[in-house]
């Protein structure tokens, strides 16, 4: 039963990281910069922030099934528009859109696990179901651009809408007749509880943390990524999106490592750690003027996916700030606002690499390129998120520690 949502969180980060791939094609269609680019790829998060706590609810009010299923072929359609658009406006409009449908994917395979395994089993099932829907994001990188070199952008696209109707078909048909009893420990939304979470300040002080250490993960490696390394060494999108995906299984290797670290020396130590380590080494590689060696920049990419991992305590620093009542709720928020960080970054790099660049937004046939020096300054703001982000982690933490001794 959990193969349908797994299958959709999978689907949506293919969804995510695959502009990344056509960065070039798409702002010269649109005929935009890289201000509006960064924009374009950002309402994408935006919608997953402010539709994650409404389609939690939603999942809490109708089968699984059924809101999943919805959302996977709209999720297909607006693809298939998206890439069918020649105009900015109604192409940034389904890029939020799909960020609207795209939500169901964490929330739903959240609502699943905890209704077929009950909360003794949530974490470990939680966590190997977001190890394997990571492959979604793995895909979206070097394997599906080989697929496009091959075949060309609308033959994937078409295949890619098919296939979301297969994983709507197969939720619709195996998660709606599933017994759908709410497990009485399990929590219900109400607004009152909402209205909680949203006056607290320590949660306001960890999203703060959040979206100034989600550069690498949201800002570069989701979109950034790939054209830098096409950019610094002159390599084809391919090579770089396969790059790139080291990083991905850094991630999907660190995460229940550095979770066990966690519960050893605290959450916020190892949020601090793996945040300043990051900086350096990110810093080391846009600052590099290596000769290109694809091992040395994979195993790279690999070990700040290792880092990157961490954040996910995040979501333990929250739990414990609130009582069993109010944590599913404190949690969706805090996802919203991993999503605003993803936001912020797109927007933050692609103004200034026009600005270092151009002086400002410019709106030509030059769209998409970048030397690479723009590409140092611009990414300078990801170290410097990371260890603002890590010194205001451990000062959260603190304030927590003395406010409950």
């Amino acid at each position: 039963m959990m193969a349908f949502p797994v299958l959709f969180f999978a689907y949506q980060f293919t969804v995510r990281v695959m502009p990344s791939l056509l960065t070039k094609q798409i702002m010269q269609t649109l005929s935009i910069d890289a201000t509006t680019f960064g924009f374009l790829i950002g309402s994408y998060y935006l919608g997953i922030a402010l539709a994650n706590i409404p389609t939690a609810m939603l999942l809490e009010r109708y089968a699984p099934g059924f809101v999943i299923g919805i959302n996977a072929s709209l999720c297909g359609l607006l693809l298939f528009a998206f890439h069918n658009t020649d105009n900015g406006y109604t192409a940034i409009a389904i890029r939020f859109l799909l960020g609207v449908v795209s939500s169901a994917g964490f929330t739903g395979v959240s609502r699943v696990t905890l209704q077929w395994f009950g909360k003794e089993e949530y974490g470990f099932v939680l966590s190997c179901s977001l190890t394997l829907a990571l492959l979604g994001s793995l895909f979206g990188g070097a394997p599906l651009g080989s697929l496009i070199n091959a075949y060309g952008t609308k033959t994937m696209i078409n295949a890619l809408m098919i296939f979301s109707f297969f994983i709507s078909a197969g939720a619709l048909v195996f998660l709606t007749s599933s017994r759908n009893k709410r497990p009485e420990s399990m929590p219900r939304m109400k607004f009152v509880d909402l209205l909680q979470v949203l006056c607290s300040g320590e949660l306001l002080l960890l999203g703060i943390c959040s979206i100034l250490m989600m550069g690498i993960s949201h800002g570069f490696v989701d979109l950034w990524a790939v054209p830098y390394f096409v950019a610094s060494h002159d390599i084809s999108r391919t090579e770089a999106a396969a790059i790139v995906g080291c990083n991905v299984i850094g991630v999907m290797v660190g995460g229940p490592i550095l979770a066990f670290i966690g519960r050893r020396i605290g959450a916020a130590v190892v949020i601090a750690a793996t945040g300043v380590a990051e900086a350096v080494v990110f810093y080391g590689i846009i600052l590099s003027n290596i000769h290109f060696n694809w091992w040395l920049f994979g195993s790279t990419m690999f070990i700040l996916g290792l880092f990157s991992s961490g954040r996910v305590l995040f979501f333990s620093m929250c739990v414990r700030l609130f009582s069993p009542n109010v944590a599913a709720v404190a949690v969706s928020c805090l996802g919203c606002v991993f999503m605003v960080g993803g936001v912020c970054f797109h927007n933050v790099i692609g103004a200034l690499l026009d600005y270092v660049t151009y002086g400002g937004p410019v709106y030509s046939l030059v769209q998409g390129q970048y030397p690479v020096e723009s590409f140092r300054i611009a990414l300078l703001v990801i170290p410097i998120g990371c260890v603002l982000g890590a010194g205001l982690t451990l000062l959260t933490d603190k304030l927590y520690v003395e406010r409950h001794a």
